[in-house]
């Protein structure tokens, strides 16, 4: 783009560990896919809006952390799987790409729109301009159940990990793929 309000900063000559540190540390939220650098907004209490694969590690314990995932896509059953058959398989917690090909599930990448989507609604709650209505407390509410009845404690050893959800789940993904909570 030749947009002078757009810096590509990772492939600048500005780029640096400090620069790293404040640009993390004086954001007004990190758009992030949980690759690392995302760490440092929250160590500064800085929101975050995650892209998050695998399921299970969801950063829940963020109090501004607002989550949306990759759409998950049976080559078996030709659509996307809704978040229950997610939660209900092992895929919820794998990692590496040979888990998703073995199951025959291409993980899709979220469109532009669903990235737009997530910005301004983090963008709206960091302004406190968002206003939660009655079917976006239903669809958290029936997220999270989803979520959180899972069957991730096979994967970590019968142990507690998911303690106090402090997060959200995009309130605009979940209205826009209503299929997925079914």
């Amino acid at each position: 783009t030749s947009n002078p309000m757009i810096i590509d900063y990772v492939n600048s000559k500005m780029r640096s560990d400090f620069l790293d540190v404040y640009l993390g540390a004086h954001c007004a939220f990190c758009l992030s896919t949980t690759s690392g650098f995302d760490q440092i907004p929250s160590i500064f209490r800085k929101p975050v809006a995650f892209i998050t694969v695998p399921l299970v590690f969801f950063e829940t314990f963020l109090e501004k952390a607002l989550i949306i995932t990759k759409h998950h896509y049976s080559k078996i059953k030709k659509r996307n799987l809704t978040l229950s058959e997610i939660c209900s398989s092992d895929i919820s917690c794998s990692f590496g790409t040979e888990k998703y090909k073995e199951k025959n599930i291409d993980l899709v990448d979220n469109t532009p729109r669903e990235i737009e989507d997530l910005a301004i609604e983090m963008m709206d709650r960091v302004e406190d301009k968002w206003n939660s209505n009655e079917a976006d407390n239903k669809l958290q509410k029936k997220f999270w159940n989803i979520y959180l009845s899972s069957n991730y404690n096979k994967f970590f050893q019968n142990k507690k990990f998911h303690g106090e959800v402090r997060a959200k789940f995009s309130a605009r993904y979940l209205s826009n793929n209503p299929n997925w909570l079914l």
